[in-house]
């Protein structure tokens, strides 16, 4: 949930930037700024005096409430900070500012220094917030060595402030912003070229719409070129190595070829201890890697490793990340397509002033997007956590390992969708799997300090996701209804990308 919220920082910048009538504000620079600043601050200070009076007062009786509190007093802080840069952005002048700062680049058809600097200060906010709730998490974590004792599993210091600095700004800020940043230095690239090549300002010319298509292939070609190659920074960003060869990885290994999944390495993501998690990131092959942090590795068993590491590959398998780059496209075209009709008929209607509509356009595409994100992404994450449950009843039974010899026949014979299969067998979500795999989210759950009633807004809460599971597998049936309606989620995103390349398709030729 973090990085959606710090996406949202970006967006709201950027979408200030596609907007530049919004200009006005109800303060003057220095007291925009001021209060803009301050505000800030609260949150930070606010949030730090909490933690330290939860520090003092937490203890194995209350921990578990002590647990609920804490994440719900950090999310809201977390999302109090972009909702008062949009404030800041749209009523106090903060882009005001920002551009009078750096005039000397007027002349130059570049966004990304002023994204740097507009969104610095919520960025610094945000690594207050890590200095304000360490106290509490560090007393948490010594809280919970009881428990880890009871489970018997290692135990470990609570880290240092500066390797939990150091590790939260790897997961959460340069993860979210490198590839951001990336496209946008992309984008600025091409339009300097633009310029001093062929006397052509892409970014801010007023030639027409023309221009405004090649901007918005603009922005297409610099998103497409970093989602592809960005796996190779990010798996620096994030400090990982390739996993040693052992037992372990040989498994895993060969669960990829049962699975035919095509990945270039598995990799041994170090957090010095801070975080038990796996992710895989890459669209195509030749840059996709699967990631198993070192608490993961350490603390759980390798069945449930391996139902981790399974829920991965379903999210490879379904084509999860090329789905958000469709929801991404769609949502953009909608926003030059239908979106930009409802503006003009508002701007002739004279109902509201320019101001308020981009201030209306900002906080509809951003909440609109984040709502359809966070709706698709809950479907996702149930759709692997049925892949891996699958997967896992299927080893158990030896449905998986009945292929003669050859890893593609193992291949062919399992599908976790059992489409057009002859010898699929136990395509349902079985007792063995849901339980394997509901295990390894109570591992992980317990490894983090998060409540497994704790809801996300990206996957759900934990305890939702384990009872999902569990009546799965009570009645063969409902595994089928739930890939029949994730097939239909899949065409409704199609339909409307279709829909929506072709209404700006007929706009474009007419």
């Amino acid at each position: 949930m973090s990085w959606i919220l710090l996406l949202s920082v970006l967006l709201v910048w950027m979408c200030r930037s596609i907007t530049p009538a919004s200009r006005a504000s109800y303060f003057g620079p220095v007291e925009g700024t001021t209060l803009f600043f301050f505000g800030l601050l609260l949150v930070v200070l606010f949030m730090g005096l909490w933690s330290r009076m939860l520090a003092r007062r937490v203890c194995g009786d209350n921990l578990h409430r002590s647990l609920n509190r804490f994440h719900k007093s950090m999310f809201a802080a977390r999302v109090a900070i972009p909702v008062w840069f949009g404030i800041a952005i749209f009523a106090m002048g903060w882009g005001s500012v920002v551009d009078r700062l750096l005039r000397v680049l007027n002349d130059w058809p570049v966004e990304l220094p002023g994204m740097l600097l507009g969104t610095l200060p919520p960025l610094l906010a945000w690594m207050g917030l890590w200095w304000a709730q360490y106290p509490a998490d560090r007393a948490l974590r010594e809280q919970s060595v009881l428990i880890q004792l009871d489970e018997d599993l290692p135990i470990h210091a609570p880290p240092g402030f500066w390797s939990y600095f150091i590790a939260n700004l790897r997961l959460q800020i340069l993860f979210t912003t490198v590839p951001v940043m990336l496209i946008m230095f992309l984008h600025d690239l091409i339009n300097v070229i633009a310029l001093k090549g062929f006397g052509r300002n892409l970014a801010r010319s007023a030639a027409g719409s023309m221009d405004a298509n090649i901007e918005l292939v603009l922005y297409f070609v610099s998103i497409g070129v970093v989602v592809l190659f960005s796996p190779e920074l990010l798996r620096r960003v994030l400090h990982t190595q390739p996993l040693p060869d052992s037992p372990l990885r040989q498994r895993l290994e060969a669960m990829c070829r049962r699975t035919g999944l095509k990945c270039r390495d598995i990799l041994l993501w170090r957090t010095d201890n801070n975080m038990g998690n796996a992710a895989v990131m890459g669209l195509i092959p030749q840059v996709r890697y699967v990631l198993l942090s070192d608490v993961l590795l350490e603390t759980m068993s390798d069945s449930q490793i391996e139902a981790v590491f399974a829920h991965e590959i379903g999210h490879v398998k379904h084509w999860h990340m090329g789905w958000y780059v469709v929801l991404i496209a769609t949502i953009q075209l909608l926003c030059f397509g239908p979106g930009q009709v409802i503006n003009d008929r508002l701007v002739k209607l004279q109902w509201l002033t320019q101001e308020t509509l981009d201030a209306i356009g900002a906080i509809t595409f951003i909440g609109g997007f984040f709502l359809v994100f966070g709706y698709l992404s809950r479907w996702f994450e149930r759709q692997a956590d049925v892949f891996a449950a699958r997967l896992m009843e299927q080893q158990a039974s030896g449905t998986v390992a009945s292929a003669v010899g050859n890893p593609d026949d193992a291949a062919m014979i399992f599908d976790p969708e059992g489409w057009a299969q002859p010898k699929q067998r136990s395509t349902h979500v079985g007792p063995h799997g849901a339980a394997t795999f509901a295990s390894a989210l109570h591992r992980v759950a317990m490894v983090n300090n998060i409540p497994v009633s704790a809801r996300n807004f990206t996957h759900g809460s934990i305890a939702q996701r384990m009872e999902y599971l569990q009546n799965l597998s009570s009645d063969p049936s409902r595994t089928i209804q739930f890939d029949r309606w994730m097939s239909s989620l899949y065409i409704i995103l199609l339909m409307g990308l279709v829909v929506c390349a072709s209404w700006v398709m007929i706009t474009v030729v007419s």
